[in-house]
């Protein structure tokens, strides 16, 4: 019972703000895939093109998370770069990626069947089938996320629902204790940098609860009494009179 109020709080926000955000970027990132392919199935064309360098090359990559920590990766890439004549007799030249595997088939000047957009000629599918595979697991990658997303907005929801339920049972219902605040207690919640707190109590009768999660300036003091309701029957958890709202 002790830990269920900074639970609570936990459930209802993160995992919630963490799906949505994973669906908007994969929402985005699929319709960009999405929009590609369908202009390749309508628009594509076959050329023939020639092989004109080879490049392998690794790249670092640094990301910085939101607690400011830098974390740095090496990415390898396999860069092909070609020629070919379009239908209009256009002579198109390119880069672009492809897996380690079809790289390791090719040397330079050898000769490679590609697929390009006709109104865009600069849009080329070098190695055959990747755009729709891409396609494939943007489709699989996003459904997953949804998925996801509406069961982190059913269960905050759902606790949601019962906290307001035990809140209104405890203020019809609950006697009021004194409680003493014996302590905040850290929680992995962060608020612009913030870590958030929860304040540890005991009450007059020996049970022991915690408040809601909230910045440190807004919890009461160690020491301070306040005031909680507790079920009289003992089984729904005590909350402090100023969460009960």
């Amino acid at each position: 019972m002790k830990r269920r109020s900074v639970l609570l709080d936990l459930v209802m926000f993160v995992p919630f703000m963490a799906s949505m955000i994973f669906v908007v970027a994969l929402w985005l990132i699929s319709g960009v895939a999405v929009s590609e392919a369908t202009r390749f199935a309508e628009e594509g064309v076959t050329a023939e093109a020639e092989v004109t360098a080879m490049q392998v090359r690794t790249e670092e990559q640094r990301t910085t998370d939101s607690q400011g920590r830098t974390s740095t990766t090496f990415v390898t890439r396999y860069l092909v770069s070609y020629s070919f004549v379009d239908q209009e007799g256009n002579p198109v030249e390119g880069i672009g990626d492809v897996s380690s595997g079809f790289y390791g088939r090719l040397d330079v000047g050898d000769v490679v069947r590609l697929v390009y957009v006709r109104s865009d000629p600069g849009m080329v599918e070098l190695e055959s089938g990747t755009r729709a595979e891409t396609v494939k697991w943007m489709a699989l990658a996003f459904w997953a996320a949804l998925v996801a997303a509406v069961v982190a907005l059913a269960v905050p929801l759902w606790f949601l629902m019962r906290r307001r339920a035990r809140a209104r049972y405890l203020r019809q219902n609950g006697v009021r204790r004194t409680a003493r605040i014996t302590g905040h207690v850290a929680t992995i919640l962060t608020v612009n940098g913030q870590t958030q707190y929860a304040a540890e109590w005991l009450d007059s009768a020996g049970a022991t609860g915690q408040s809601r999660v909230a910045a440190p300036g807004q919890l009461p003091d160690i020491g301070s009494d306040v005031t909680i309701r507790a079920d009289p029957k003992g089984v729904v958890p005590a909350m402090m009179e100023a969460d009960l709202n």
